[in-house]
């Protein structure tokens, strides 16, 4: 990533687009780095001219996440789908496991707890 320097000036066009903030000034004017991810979006912020961390809003931090489509319907829309391209699988593990349906919700309920900081069992 290449070095961003941002001067005051340039950050008070009303653009609604992510900003970029050097730590340094980020400490200096967190206030307003909170009502810009509030009224303009995302802010960025470098360290040492690179990448270090993202302040958004909370009610953007909020917003549900919701799957676009599942990898069957993207594949289905890919550009070779009809195609005719032949998939060749080996096959040495057919029949010797199955997948459960719901394999993809497994665990969710205790995911969710983890990432809450709740956890049953104690660190190894």
């Amino acid at each position: 990533m290449t070095s961003v320097t941002t001067t005051r000036k340039r950050r008070t066009a009303s653009v609604r687009r992510a900003e970029i903030w050097t730590a340094v000034e980020a400490r200096a004017h967190f206030s307003d780095l909170i009502e810009k991810a509030k009224s303009q979006g995302p802010q960025m912020i470098t360290r040492h001219g690179k990448l270090a961390a993202v302040i958004m809003s909370a009610e953007e931090w909020n917003r549900p996440q919701q799957r676009r489509e599942s990898l069957t319907e993207f594949l289905s829309k890919s550009p070779l789908a009809g195609s005719g391209l032949q998939v060749c699988r080996l096959g040495f593990l057919a029949g010797r496991f199955s997948v459960p349906d719901d394999f993809d919700q497994m665990g969710s309920a205790e995911i969710e707890k983890m990432f809450d900081g709740e956890c049953d069992e104690k660190p190894h």
